[in-house]
């Protein structure tokens, strides 16, 4: 499978699902681009497609899903109320609340999870009080998350190539977070990794691995998780559309 290395790629993408970024210049004066996710096919969710309004402010997510030979549509809308309050609804229906804080994080979801930050880093989530989940971050990068396992946890590490995650994808978080991931990767829930992962799983980072298509911009197109070996070998994969920000 093709790989794109990041690192040697001279053009700078930033995205910002929640509002658009305009393009700009960096410290030498060079032009940069920035990007915004339009789509993302999930292996097992569904295709999601992001729109935007005018003003480059995230305004719904559209969903389709095919399951047990049925295909079903979803539409998600999102109502923020001055009290930091956000309402996501399906179909206009309130399907989850969640509360921000000053930076737009999630720190409250569905009225019993608590998120904590460092910066916008997630790095604990508690339950009804208790914590179901704290990362550890080094470098930018998550080396491991833990889930409650009866009275202990357990630990899901993770290791990391040098390719930069230009595009922000999400596809490494606390998970135990409740959020889904196509949600996730609109930045409510703070940062991706700082590097792509190449591998991962509980109690051991060579468990499963991760290959990376990318585009001439350096942003991830396709991401393919591989675990197992020999006849349980298995594969998910998820794809990333990408468009420009004028």
């Amino acid at each position: 499978m093709k790989k794109i290395f990041y690192l040697m790629l001279t053009a700078v993408a930033a995205v910002a699902l929640t509002v658009s970024c305009k393009p700009g210049t960096d410290n030498g004066g060079t032009t940069t681009k920035s990007f915004r996710l339009v789509k993302y096919v999930d292996a097992y969710a569904g295709t999601f497609d992001y729109k935007y309004d005018a003003n480059g402010i995230l305004s719904s997510v559209v969903r389709v899903e095919e399951y047990d030979g049925k295909t079903y549509n979803s539409t998600y809308t999102f109502n923020k109320k001055d009290d930091g309050t956000l309402e996501i609804l399906e179909n206009d229906k309130v399907k989850w609340t969640a509360k921000l804080n000053a930076n737009g994080l999630i720190t409250e979801w569905n009225g019993y999870k608590t998120l904590t930050y460092d910066g916008r880093k997630l790095v604990k989530v508690e339950e009804d009080g208790a914590v179901i989940s704290e990362a550890t971050w080094e470098n930018g990068n998550i080396t491991k998350w833990t889930r409650k396992d009866g009275e202990t946890f357990k630990e899901k590490l993770h290791k990391y190539g040098t390719d930069v995650n230009k595009g922000n994808i999400r596809n490494i978080f606390v998970e135990d977070c409740g959020v889904p991931r196509w949600l996730a990767e609109t930045g409510l829930i703070g940062d991706g990794t700082a590097n792509l992962c190449t591998g991962n799983g509980w109690g051991d980072a060579s468990a499963s691995r991760y290959e990376y298509e990318g585009d001439a911009n350096g942003l991830v197109t396709k991401e393919t998780k591989i675990g197992g070996s020999g006849e349980d070998e298995y594969k998910e994969e998820g794809l990333y559309t990408w468009e420009e920000v004028k």
